[in-house]
């Protein structure tokens, strides 16, 4: 497995909040067994000075209290993960779930626990021993200073967590990082592919439904290098597959010499499941913001001003990512694969607002504003897709009745992208 998918899957596993509880209840096991093995290094006249009761009552203090509130904050966490998904949308739920500060407070207080459990069932049973118990004692004291860290820490947490503020900084930083990767590694390091795929290309399929997740695309310009091959790549991260669809066309396959092993290999290459992600696909991001805008534009929430600062968000996404360099160099020479063009991230974006917001003056006029943006930033790139999404927010402004006043104004105010358009076209 290379490093590449290798990261892709640890990232995950990390995420997963089981992982790092289970990695600070191990440690908390590992200490109180140190102990046993600093025993024979401490002098007798330090356990008579700590007393035979002093360890046990803190460990029992920590017990009961860790376990009230591990409860307390698993029922605040589900709560927080159940508003997020109600008030923003689900596609949010990973990043939340995978939040670093709210796993490693958990983890504290179930570690914190499980290594007063281990050292009241130590000490009941005499295995310490005097000497044993400083060890002990000084380990408490230190797993004491953590708790208390932790706690306030969870509170500022639990200031944020869940809160559509916090969902929507999140979706940003997550696409971002997406855009960020696509600038660096535009085609994921290989060659832009429009059109067909050469004649004497094979098509692979994959029995899977679902989402190309991740894409081991060094993995696939090794294969093409070793094995004289040259591959077009359909099913880019995001594709929605099936058996029907292809997922890759490779030249040269034919004069490989162990063609099942080698098509196996080059399918392994393509993380699929349920779900996208949000690593090396940017318009998974965009649409889940865009999500969370829509819903606020529902008739049940009615919050245009969500809907605003959305368009800003993603005006400021937009503006990170433009055109390939002319004079680029393409690290994978034979990986050719399927472009993410700015029509495609202009639509994600805008597109579902200027149909949801129907009759809302202040949120066309910020969508047009955005547009207008983008068009005068880089219009060349924007040009034709802005006008695209201007002429959606036509007409559905029209068509849900906006006074005729407002409809002057927002008209007035897309002349300059349609002309932009116009001046593109020539």
């Amino acid at each position: 497995m290379s490093w590449s998918k290798l990261s892709f899957r640890l990232q995950e596993l990390i995420g997963r909040i089981w992982v790092r509880v289970l990695a600070f209840a191990v440690m908390g096991v590992a200490t109180a067994l140190v102990a046993l093995l600093l025993r024979p290094f401490i002098p007798d006249w330090m356990a008579y000075r700590l007393g035979t009761e002093a360890v046990g009552t803190m460990l029992q203090i920590i017990a009961t209290t860790m376990l009230a509130v591990t409860i307390f904050s698993l029922s605040t966490l589900v709560n927080a993960w159940t508003n997020a998904q109600q008030n923003a949308t689900p596609r949010a739920l990973p990043l939340i779930v995978g939040d670093s500060a709210s796993q490693t407070v958990l983890s504290t207080f179930i570690g914190a626990f499980v290594f007063s459990l281990v050292g009241i069932i130590m000490l009941q049973t005499g295995v310490y021993g005097g000497s044993g118990r400083v060890v002990v004692f000084a380990a408490t004291g230190i797993v004491v200073v953590l708790v208390i860290v932790a706690l306030m820490n969870w509170i500022e947490v639990l200031s944020d967590l869940g809160q559509i503020r916090d969902v929507l900084d999140r979706l940003e930083a997550a696409a971002l990082r997406a855009v960020e990767n696509r600038e660096d590694y535009p085609w994921l390091g290989g060659q832009p592919w429009t059109g067909a795929p050469p004649e004497e290309a094979e098509m692979l399929l994959t029995p899977d439904v679902g989402r190309v997740r991740h894409v081991d695309a060094g993995t696939l310009q090794s294969l093409a290098e070793q094995h004289g091959l040259t591959i077009y790549l359909d099913a880019i991260p995001g594709t929605r597959v099936h058996a029907a669809r292809p997922v890759m066309h490779v030249v040269g396959l034919g004069e490989a010499e162990d063609r099942e092993t080698l098509m196996k290999r080059l399918m392994n290459c393509l993380t699929i499941g349920q779900t996208n992600s949000f690593e090396q696909d940017p318009i998974h991001g965009i649409e889940a913001m865009t999500e969370v805008a829509q819903r606020a534009l529902s008739p049940a929430v009615n919050d245009p001003g969500t809907a605003r600062d959305v368009i800003q968000r993603q005006l400021r996404l937009l503006t990170r990512t433009g055109p390939v360099a002319t004079d680029h160099e393409a690290r994978r020479p034979l990986l050719h694969v399927r472009e993410i063009s700015a029509a495609d991230m202009v639509r994600a974006a805008f597109a579902p607002l200027a149909r949801d917001a129907g009759g809302m003056f202040e949120v066309q006029s910020a969508l047009i504003d955005a547009l207008h943006a983008l068009t005068k930033l880089k219009p060349e790139y924007y040009g034709t897709a802005a006008a695209e999404i201007v002429e959606l927010v036509a007409y559905h402004a029209e068509r849900s009745g906006m006074q005729p006043l407002q409809l002057d104004t927002l008209s007035k105010k897309m002349v300059h992208i349609r002309n932009r358009k116009l001046h593109t076209a020539l």
